[in-house]
């Protein structure tokens, strides 16, 4: 909707809202396996949403530069453009726009 949002619980409601809402969308081909309808997966879930859900723990600044310190060292960029290189020299600038 264009505002900023600082809350979150309501942030990540939001991308599991984005989420849910594109698996809808695909197309898939089948090639489900034979005994899928077999499968107990739902028995792991206590309530019936949390099959459809993704749950996101928190995630602290030391994570995401030991993250991307992890990168190989390399100057060639990736499909968007941007090199390990580069990452590492900018982390500093953006590591807390990484956490939400």
């Amino acid at each position: 909707n264009g505002q900023l949002e600082h809350n979150s619980k309501v942030v990540a409601n939001e991308f599991n809202n984005f989420f849910l809402n594109i698996v809808k969308n695909l197309e898939f081909v089948d090639n489900v396996p034979a005994n899928f309808s077999e499968l107990k997966y739902k028995s792991y879930f206590t309530e019936n949403d949390q099959a459809r859900s993704m749950f996101l723990e928190p995630v602290y600044t030391e994570e995401i530069i030991a993250a991307i310190n992890s990168l190989k060292n390399n100057t060639s960029p990736g499909i968007d453009q941007i090199s390990s290189f580069i990452l590492k020299k900018v982390t500093p600038e953006i590591v807390n726009l990484l956490l939400y």
